[in-house]
């Protein structure tokens, strides 16, 4: 099965509690600048983050009370962690269509050596391979601002409005039913999670199901690298 987005099917991620980061006592009220703003502000104060963990999961599933042998159910999970000196990612894909269920999975560590840039990727719990390649000169390190790539500056940002309880900042970006709610640290400016508000759909007979969501932790993968033992055992292809 290959990695693919289902265009015009939104999918999603159930990782933490959503109420933890979106819940609290005060009200909400509107902040002095726009999105646009804010996203500008959180950009930068990725200057000061040593590393990142983003996980999500995103999935649809429809379920046919007259048909149910066609129930149908697609899950992609996915992490990525971030230092100035490895990149892991890791994808899992799942399809469950009347019952039979494919699945595939991506690992991949890329890392720098000094001047090399080796790239260690396993496919669905296979081998180990490792690439390497000479990185551009006087390039020895991953950049944390430019690695994240959650936050996009556009001008659609500009009218949008933000709001804070004082923990938080919040802001809305809609686009044809999808709504994805923008949840921001307010001491740090950093951006902690990504939640989809996506409408279903239950008429009795057929009922539709999505979800989205990212969390983000910063500063917590300092030491994090390529574990040995896939260092040792990866082989190296051309």
């Amino acid at each position: 099965m290959k990695f693919k987005k289902m265009k015009g099917i939104v999918l999603g991620i159930v990782l933490f509690t959503m109420s933890s980061l979106t819940v609290t006592a005060a009200p909400m009220v509107q902040a002095p600048f726009t999105a646009a703003q804010l996203v500008d502000q959180s950009k930068a104060a990725l200057a000061g983050v040593s590393s990142y963990h983003v996980e999500s999961v995103e999935s649809i599933e429809m379920t046919y009370s007259l048909t149910p042998q066609v129930n149908f159910f697609h899950s992609i999970t996915t992490q990525l962690t971030a230092n100035p000196s490895c990149i892991y990612y890791q994808a899992v894909e799942s399809t469950t269509t009347g019952g039979n269920t494919e699945a595939a999975s991506l690992e991949r560590y890329t890392a720098f050596e000094g001047n090399v840039m080796k790239e260690y990727t396993s496919k669905n719990n296979l081998q180990w391979t490792l690439k390497s390649r000479r990185a551009k000169q006087g390039v020895t390190g991953f950049s944390m601002q430019d690695s994240f790539t959650l936050l996009k500056s556009s001008p659609g940002l500009t009218g949008i409005p933000v709001y804070t309880d004082g923990t938080i900042y919040q802001y809305t970006l809609s686009s044809d039913d999808v709504a994805q709610i923008y949840t921001f640290d307010a001491a740090s400016m950093l951006l902690i999670s990504i939640h989809g508000v996506i409408p279903g759909k239950n008429d009795g007979i057929q009922n539709i199901t999505n979800r989205l969501d990212y969390v983000i932790t910063y500063n917590m993968y300092d030491a994090f690298g390529v574990p040995a033992e896939i260092a040792g055992a990866a082989i190296p292809i051309s």
